[in-house]
């Protein structure tokens, strides 16, 4: 572990050398390499961390693509792909850990990064909570059929 993480450290100042901007890449490393040791050893304490901040990292490599007004829509999807990530990758590997808790932030933040994206009225956004419920109801519905499978 110790020679993947002092490779990992010379492989990033060798691009940073090569690549004068690299530096709003380093919070999607840090999370990808924290997503790779989950990987590794399966442990749900690398996942949380992970998620988040391969989202959080995902957001500041895109904020250059967006315009103006858009690039806090694009961080708060991107956040909260990190949130969704930890669910959708402890279901994938079946951890016991996994629950349905980080499906709570991450459905917020889509809403909230949505509406920014599409300048959506605010009061007529929240009118649409109760899809919020419907779309939580269904993935507990589909957690509680696959565990009887």
């Amino acid at each position: 572990m110790a020679g993947l993480v002092i490779a990992g450290i010379g492989l990033f100042f060798l691009a940073g050398e090569l690549e004068p901007d690299i530096g709003r890449f380093v919070t999607l490393f840090i999370g990808l390499g924290l997503l790779a040791v989950f990987v590794i050893t399966r442990e749900y304490g690398f996942l949380v961390p992970g998620s988040i901040l391969t989202g959080v990292g995902i957001g500041i490599a895109l904020e250059p693509a967006a315009a103006g007004d858009d690039d806090s829509g694009v961080m708060m999807l991107a956040l909260a792909g990190g949130f969704l990530g930890i669910w959708v990758l402890g279901s994938l590997y079946r951890l016991r850990q996994n629950h349905w808790w980080p499906l709570i932030p991450g459905g917020i933040l889509t809403l909230i990064g949505l509406v920014q994206l599409t300048r959506t009225d605010v009061a007529g956004a929240l009118k649409l909570w109760p899809v919020m419920l419907i779309v939580l109801g269904a993935f507990v519905l589909a957690k509680a059929i696959t565990r009887r499978d």
